[in-house]
């Protein structure tokens, strides 16, 4: 053999070792996670987690792996873990009716009860429509108003007669006009949802202090497994929101992001 041929022998030995390993890797992963579903259906919540996490540790995922893992650590009473492995699972798969079912479990046993009042109530109700709309079909319908809109300016130059040119204005106006809004609220959805960051409170009990060090008043308590909303950084200290419109700051290490 010449040595550009041994060459390629040796790469093709590496990439078969390389696909060999990962596929151990796979079925060593595969069945670790069995015997925790299994640790799980014999009540050993504790013991499962601990196979759980080491799986997510080493990089694996996927909503299934999140929500088992969710709902033994909502059995084993870590709430703040299962809450975020649940928000996990939802964000991988949104229509996953058990994980929505278990979250609504630990929800009921979170010692936190975000109130809101009518108006935060309906604005809320508001702001849940604009988060449901994908941002792929703003940007879709403000696409094709625009392009309708540009379209019906070039036709109104080379349309003869009063009516048709009347007719393709008002269809100008009514594009530019929805264009416009569909912008708008692409923009309002890129600022207030996509680009959100949030996080689950980790620990029993935080303070949450009007100013980013404990020397600052305490505004109020937040408590293990809710969710908050990310501000600012500074040092060692997060803003946080709440959905009633509550914010301070706590302790970075108090919250896991999602």
């Amino acid at each position: 053999m010449t040595m550009q041929t041994w060459k390629w022998v040796l790469v093709g030995m590496a990439a078969m070792v390389l696909v060999s390993a990962q596929a151990l890797a796979d079925d060593d992963a595969q069945a670790r996670f069995s015997k925790a579903n299994d640790l799980v259906m014999k009540d050993k919540a504790a013991e499962a987690v601990t196979v759980y996490q080491s799986l997510l540790d080493e990089g694996y995922g996927g909503a299934a792996l999140h929500y088992n893992a969710g709902t033994a650590y909502l059995q084993a009473g870590k709430l703040g873990e299962a809450a975020w492995n649940f928000e996990r699972a939802l964000m991988l798969d949104p229509d996953c009716s058990d994980c929505k079912a278990n979250y609504d479990k630990l929800k009921e046993m979170q010692k936190d009860k975000v109130v809101l009042s009518a108006n935060e109530a309906k604005a809320t109700s508001e702001d849940g429509f604009l988060a449901s709309v994908p941002l792929a079909s703003l940007t879709a319908f403000f696409t094709v108003f625009w392009v309708l809109f540009v379209v019906s300016v070039l036709a109104v130059r080379f349309v003869k007669g009063e009516r048709p040119r009347v007719a393709l204005i008002l269809l100008a106006t009514t594009a530019l006009l929805a264009s416009v809004g569909l912008g708008a609220l692409r923009e309002i959805k890129l600022d207030e949802y996509e680009n959100v960051t949030r996080a689950v409170v980790m620990k029993d009990e935080v303070s949450v202090r009007k100013g980013p060090n404990a020397n600052f008043d305490e505004a109020f308590t937040v408590h293990e497994g809710l969710v908050v909303k990310l501000g600012e950084t500074m040092e060692d200290w997060r803003q946080v929101f709440l959905e009633n419109g509550l914010h301070g700051f706590v302790p970075q290490q108090s919250l896991k992001p999602l």
